[in-house]
C-alpha cells in the first residue's frame, strides 16, 4: 500500500535550480500583478474621489446661482414698486398743476434694480460651470444675458432721463 502512495505522488524531475527559477518568476509575477492592481485601485479611487469633491463644488455652485437669481428678482420687483409709485405720484403732481414738493423730490427718480452676477461669473471662470448638464448651462446663461438686457436697458434710460434734464436746464 505504501509502494502504491509513493507511486502515486508526482514525480519532480527537474533540477533544483529550475525549480528556483519557476518558484521565484511565478511569486515576481504575483507581486507584480498585486502591484499592478494596487495601483490601478488608488488611481480609481483617486478619480471617485475627485469626482466627489466636483460634484459637490458644483451643487454648491448651484445653490449660489439660485440664491443669487432669487436676490435679482426681489431687487427688480423693489425697483418695479418704487417706480411704479413714483410714476404714480409724478401723474398726481402733473394733473393738479402745482410745483412738485420736496417729499417727492426727495423720493428720488429712476432707479434700477442692482443685479449681481458673482455666483455665475464663479461657476463659468473656475470651471463648475463644464461639468454641469449642457441645459442647466444654457437656462442659465439665458437668465443671466437676460439680466445683462436690463442692466444696458436701465443705464440707456438714465443716461437719457439726465441728458433731458441737462438740456431742460
Amino acid at each position: 500500500h505504501r509502494r502504491r502512495m509513493i507511486d502515486e505522488q508526482p514525480r519532480d524531475d527537474a533540477p533544483p535550480a529550475a525549480r528556483r527559477q519557476a518558484r521565484w518568476l511565478a511569486r515576481g509575477l504575483f507581486e507584480s500583478a498585486l502591484i499592478v492592481l494596487s495601483v490601478l485601485l488608488a488611481l480609481a479611487l483617486d478619480e471617485w474621489r475627485e469626482n466627489r469633491r466636483d460634484a459637490g463644488r458644483a451643487r454648491q455652485a448651484v445653490e449660489a446661482i439660485v440664491s443669487e437669481l432669487q436676490t435679482n428678482r426681489v431687487a427688480v420687483e423693489n425697483a418695479l414698486k418704487q417706480h411704479r409709485e413714483t410714476t404714480r405720484i409724478m401723474r398726481e403732481v402733473a394733473a393738479s398743476g402745482k410745483p412738485a414738493s420736496e417729499e417727492v423730490a426727495a423720493r428720488g427718480g429712476f432707479r434700477p434694480a442692482r443685479l449681481i452676477t458673482t455666483a455665475w461669473t464663479s461657476a463659468a471662470t473656475t470651471g463648475i460651470a463644464e461639468i454641469w448638464p449642457y441645459d442647466l448651462v444654457i437656462r442659465v446663461a439665458r437668465l443671466y444675458e437676460r439680466q445683462a438686457a436690463y442692466r444696458a436697458l436701465a443705464e440707456q434710460l438714465a443716461a437719457d432721463i439726465y441728458m433731458d434734464i441737462r438740456r431742460r436746464g
